[in-house]
């Protein structure tokens, strides 16, 4: 759960509700250096209302790199988030640990 525009709640996580969804604007290949690739993704947090137009409230940059090495294999995650206007409180939720979600493609 999120608050944001003027104290409005809203649940951009669990999307069989409806009320927004996390949307995958871009991404853009950094590297492809042998041994290493490393991507730049540019998402969307976004609201919405009935009979209302789509609201983005957050823009997300996510810089991904993988490295193999010959004892390990490196995962590199950075995510820098703002608002795309009004402030938004990102609420304690009930998940725990990391995931990355996104559609097969």
């Amino acid at each position: 759960m999120s608050s944001g525009r003027g104290g409005a709640k809203f649940n951009c996580w669990e999307i069989q509700e409806g009320q927004g969804a996390q949307v995958a604007r871009s991404v853009k290949s950094l590297s492809n250096d042998p041994g290493k690739a490393e991507w730049e993704f540019h998402n969307e947090t976004v609201v919405k209302k009935p009979g209302a137009a789509p609201l983005t409230v957050i823009h997300e940059t996510a810089r991904v790199g993988l490295t193999l090495r010959p004892d390990a294999t490196v995962l590199d995650i950075s995510l820098h988030q703002k608002t795309a206007g009004s402030p938004v409180t990102i609420a304690a939720y009930r998940y725990s640990g990391f995931s990355w979600r996104g559609p097969a493609s």
